[in-house]
């Protein structure tokens, strides 16, 4: 980036962009874990019934992978948070100022998302998926991190939305 601009990815390797690259492979192993619940739960290739989400009737994914919000159009919502982990990672390998921007943006994004989740899973479903919980704090510190930097605020390049919406 250009002389007094920050920098998460394009400064090269150092602490903060280790910490981006470290979070977003824990938030990438969380969503797959729970893309491959949301299918084992609805379709189930055995008579296997647990998972290692299942605590008690209070810390239990099943609740949060059987309401309504799980998915959309049958898709579960946590490979979108699988979408946004890998996009960080890419984003690591091939840093971009104005990739990283949108990171920053779509960053927020998520935890917007999360947030939401979080209320509807305690309020509405009166169960919290672990597993949920920890995707939930990995996006709020990757967000965190790029506040921490301070990053310019930008709109999202149109390319990256794209990207999205075309996956």
């Amino acid at each position: 980036m250009e002389g007094n601009q920050r920098s998460l990815t394009t400064d090269g390797i150092n602490g903060r962009y280790f910490l981006l690259l470290t979070l977003s492979i824990i938030g990438m192993g969380i969503t797959l874990y729970l893309v491959g619940h949301y299918m084992d739960v609805n379709f189930p290739q055995d008579l296997m019934g647990s998972s290692a989400c299942d605590i008690n009737s209070f810390f239990n994914c099943d609740a949060a992978t059987l309401s309504p919000l799980s998915n959309i159009l049958g898709m579960p919502i946590a490979g979108l948070g699988l979408l946004f982990y890998i996009n960080l990672i890419a984003s690591c390998v091939f840093p971009n100022a104005r990739w990283e921007q949108s990171n920053h943006i779509l960053a927020w994004v998520n935890v917007a998302g999360c947030l939401i989740l979080f209320l509807y899973s305690l309020f509405f479903l009166s169960s919290m998926c672990p597993f949920c919980m920890g995707h939930w704090a990995v996006s709020l510190l990757v967000a965190l991190l790029f506040w921490k930097k301070g990053l310019p605020w930008a709109l999202p390049s149109v390319k990256i939305l794209g990207i999205y919406a075309g996956l």
